[in-house]
């Protein structure tokens, strides 16, 4: 470990890394990284030299492709990782459990109609999360403490907490840390019914009856019990609102209404703040155009429309998610990586990406296998029929590219 940076941890957070780029021996800062462990779109690496040098693998980590960017976390001597707390102790490292800012004690209520074996059993599940995740005892002890009044706040009785706690100590952590070897004998044969009172009433009249059915021949044996969601009061008293045709005066129901159409935000991307929700779009021609079929930001073979603040527009096609498209576009308007002319127009027009504005034009409505050909002459009927190439930011038709 080096003298200024040592010893350190630095965990990475990104939206998708490929392993291969970081941990070859083309890195000019191979030799620093001591550790590295990823789990989906976290990163935590024990990095061997010092702080200026971590910032500079950082920066150089952002220049390897420009729709990625790195934000970093670095701890000495301790960081934070997932739902761990990792430190360094006497020259290793130790772990316990951390927990966000914004934890909130949500644990499911004792008073909850769920199966009792289930309520009953929840502490010791949650005792033997701390033990794996805590290496030291004495940290075991402080974090169990605060899950106990955390359970207590959700009306679990005492004689339950100190009975799952007494059972998750006299348990070695080497043991809890290796994943059960046990493998089960039963029969696939699961009995499923819907969750109610008389739940536990069935799968006892099965266990202690079992032996009427086998006595027929039948090779079973004792089928598992298991439990679907019973209907809650909502889903008896909300039901989609019916409509009356008013020439057969007959009551219908959704099936029977027209397909929807329009375009509206997925609300969970970070482009919805760029599109708005609309039926037709007013595009200077004749009537306003109506929109033919339903799209969101999540909807792929379509044509879209960008623009921008100036109220120029730019005609694009995507096989792809849109708002993936999209994404991309604001990121080479922001890095100033691309020569066309929709970023050159942004950037000498001093255009903040945040000012631009989206919308489906067309889609197609099934996937052929030349579906990116006929993508590319709605794309270029869109060009011609706005004039985006002349007074839009397009370039020129070629029509002869499109066979």
């Amino acid at each position: 470990m080096g003298s200024t940076f040592a010893p350190s941890l630095a965990c990475l957070y990104v939206d998708h890394f490929e392993k291969e780029m970081v941990l070859t021996e083309e890195n000019p800062y191979f030799n620093h990284i001591r550790l590295w462990k990823r789990y989906i779109d976290d990163i935590m690496i024990i990095w061997r030299g010092t702080r200026e040098e971590a910032t500079i693998f950082i920066t150089w980590l952002n220049t390897l492709n420009p729709f990625l960017r790195f934000t970093a976390t670095m701890g000495d001597p301790a960081v934070s990782f997932l739902d761990l707390l990792i430190t360094e102790r006497n020259g290793s490292l130790v772990t316990e459990v951390f927990y966000k800012p914004t934890d909130r004690n949500t644990l499911l209520q004792f008073q909850s109609f769920h199966p009792r074996s289930l309520r009953e059993n929840l502490p010791v599940g949650q005792y033997l999360h701390l033990r794996r995740n805590c290496t030291e005892l004495t940290d075991y002890k402080k974090h169990a403490q605060q899950l106990t009044n955390k359970l207590r706040a959700r009306g679990y009785p005492d004689h339950l907490l100190r009975r799952a706690d007494k059972r998750v100590l006299v348990s070695p952590r080497e043991t809890l840390l290796h994943p059960s070897s046990r493998t089960s004998k039963r029969d696939p044969l699961i009995c499923v019914t819907t969750f109610n009172p008389a739940s536990n009433m069935i799968k006892k009249i099965l266990n202690e009856d079992w032996k009427i059915l086998t006595s027929g021949g039948l090779p079973f044996q004792i089928p598992m019990n298991a439990y679907k969601k019973a209907k809650s009061i909502r889903d008896m008293i909300v039901h989609t609102r019916p409509w009356v045709n008013p020439t057969t005066s007959k009551q219908r129901t959704l099936w029977d209404l027209p397909p929807p159409k329009g375009h509206f935000p997925c609300g969970s991307c970070s482009v919805c703040a760029f599109t708005k929700k609309t039926l037709t779009l007013d595009l200077g021609l004749e009537t306003p155009w109506e929109l033919r079929q339903l799209t969101n930001c999540n909807s792929k073979n379509v044509v879209y429309m960008i623009t921008c603040p100036c109220d120029k527009r730019y005609i694009g096609m995507m096989t792809r998610r849109v708002g993936t498209r999209i994404c991309e576009h604001r990121s080479t308007i922001r890095c100033k990586r691309d020569a066309t002319r929709l970023t050159e127009h942004y950037i000498s027009s001093n255009h903040h990406p945040d000012h631009m504005q989206w919308v489906v034009l067309d889609q197609l409505k099934t996937t052929t296998t030349n579906a990116k050909q006929k993508l590319l002459l709605y794309e270029q009927r869109w060009i011609w029929r706005l004039q985006t190439d002349t007074r839009g930011l397009n370039d020129n038709i070629q029509w002869s590219a499109l066979g």
